[in-house]
């Protein structure tokens, strides 16, 4: 069926006029938060060292092509760029998606409402919108060339981010000159389906496995028996008429402790009964915290010239006392000291590692510092930059940081490292299908050895938890459990002997 002229005619304005919204709206939203834009675009795992030119670039572009939309002897080269542009937006979300380490903010404005997802199909309407009003204005004639001119437009566009990614991802890990030992010290013996994203590791003892739900803080799912066994309880709280934010939960047995820094409360209570009562309440602003033991809680504070540890004493009238010199400031105080707080229950000791530099802490029960040491890779100083969006009064990361460590975990004296650096000779195959976890002594701050933990549903581990011969990581909804060989639990120190026999036994070469 053939369209009128007049019909044409009203369809193309329409998508000129949806164009010319969107890029003005868009453009103007960006122009007056510039700032966060900037950062934003900063914040970016592809574009970050384009960060100070795009962030002009992009939203006077957009106002190109709205007035040459609104031109009618220009309207065809505005379609033409309004393609080219939304092919490019496209395919950036296609990638930060399905293959960054990381996902920035959104768009501001309206826009910014939108999860990625929603922004991609929302994308490709708009790509379909152009093609149509192309089309609508070329004659049958032409229209194989025009076919062929958006094939080889959407190519190139394709093209460019992807080599734009491929070099900011090679920039980003930083090859050292490292040398990893990979003994086999580990093997995978089951994996479950937990069905939601939204578990972290809660805790771990006697051969159970503790998990919090982010979605249902209330909710605590217990496994028994190498994930065979699960038991879910609901923690009950003597007082809830607090604004609760991020509740947070930490079990001990037998003790267990909820907690959300945002409110500054801290609820302690019983496995048994998974009651809770209310044991402090202050102006603390926290985000991490580790029981010593039913009274006293070491904790992390952001402060406004920088984060410091402290300890809590419920039983000795809620004293805190704080050590600033375990957390070593480079730039800020509070990006660059950025980590985790962890604490080896069987020796009570207490560990902090950073997130963007090869260093960790040690310090007794009374925050008294014990030792120094580093990780095998070089990356001494937090390779981070600050920005201030000064119209929020927020300093956020101008580009994506350099991470080291992903995430830890101690047990025995031994300290257990995510790593997000790539040693010498290691192939780039094996870190697209695996996470690598080093493993250290606490005692000497020596290096021990590596061992893959392999993706889950293509998703890379996201945290992990170890508890005598078991390593338990977590990616996406899947939970594996891996044995950790006699190469490693045999650095255990002063543990107790609750490992199985035949990891006793064994030695993999």
């Amino acid at each position: 069926m053939k369209l009128s002229a007049t019909i044409k005619s009203i369809f193309l304005d329409s998508i000129c006029l949806l164009y010319v919204l969107l890029f003005v709206y868009a453009a103007v939203s960006k122009l007056l938060d510039f700032e966060n834009f900037r950062v934003q675009l900063g914040q970016s795992p592809l574009i970050s060292s384009f960060a100070g030119w795009l962030s002009l670039t992009v939203p006077l572009s957009e106002l190109l092509i709205a007035l040459l939309l609104l031109i009618h002897k220009t309207r065809m080269y505005g379609l033409y760029l309004s393609y080219f542009l939304m092919v490019l937006f496209t395919t950036y979300i296609f990638i930060i998606l399905n293959y960054s380490a990381s996902i920035p903010c959104s768009c501001g404005g309206v826009l910014e409402q939108m999860g990625w997802q929603e922004h991609l199909w929302f994308n490709v309407f708009f790509i379909a919108l152009a093609v149509v009003g192309i089309i609508l204005m070329q004659r049958k004639a032409k229209l194989l060339k025009t076919i062929f001119v958006l094939f080889v437009g959407a190519f190139v566009g394709v093209i460019s981010l992807v080599v734009l990614y491929k070099v900011s991802h090679t920039i980003t890990k930083h090859h050292n000159t490292f040398i990893r030992n990979f003994p086999m010290a580990s093997r995978k013996i089951s994996e479950m389906d937990l069905n939601y994203n939204s578990y972290y590791f809660a805790g771990a003892a006697a051969d159970k496995v503790y998990l919090g739900n982010s979605t249902a803080p209330l909710e605590v799912l217990v496994l028994e028996k190498e994930g065979s066994r699960k038991e879910r309880f609901r923690i009950s709280f003597d007082s809830i008429d607090l604004p609760f934010r991020a509740v947070q939960v930490r079990i001990q047995p037998p003790y267990f402790y909820a907690y959300d820094g945002t409110v500054s409360c801290l609820y302690t209570g019983l496995i048994a009964n998974w009651k809770c009562n209310l044991q402090f309440r202050g102006d603390l602003f926290f985000d991490q915290v580790i029981a010593l033991d039913s009274t006293r809680f070491v904790f992390r504070e952001q402060k406004a010239n920088g984060s410091v540890l402290g300890m809590l004493d419920l039983k000795n009238k809620d004293v805190i006392t704080y050590n600033r010199d375990i957390l070593q400031k480079q730039i800020d105080g509070i990006f660059d000291v950025d980590g985790k707080l962890l604490l080896d229950a069987n020796q009570q000791e207490l560990v902090y590692i950073y997130s963007y530099r090869n260093q960790f802490t040690g310090a007794d029960k009374d925050l008294k510092i014990r030792y120094r040491g580093t990780t095998i890779d070089t990356i001494t100083q937090a390779q981070i930059k600050i920005a201030s969006v000064k119209n929020r009064g927020q300093k956020k990361l101008a580009v994506p940081a350099l991470v080291v460590n992903n995430s830890a975990a101690v047990y025995g004296s031994l300290l257990f490292v995510h790593s997000g650096i790539s040693g010498r000779y290691e192939p780039e195959e094996m870190w697209k299908v695996a996470s690598i976890v080093d493993v250290y002594s606490l005692v000497d701050r020596s290096y021990i050895s590596s061992i893959y933990v392999h993706n889950m549903d293509r998703k890379k581990m996201s945290s992990f938890i170890v508890e005598g011969n078991r390593l338990y990581a977590m990616a996406g909804t899947k939970l594996a459990i891996y044995e950790l060989d006699s190469l490693i639990t045999s650095k255990y120190k002063q543990v107790k002997k609750n490992l199985s026999a035949d990891s006793r036994g064994r030695s993999k070469t």
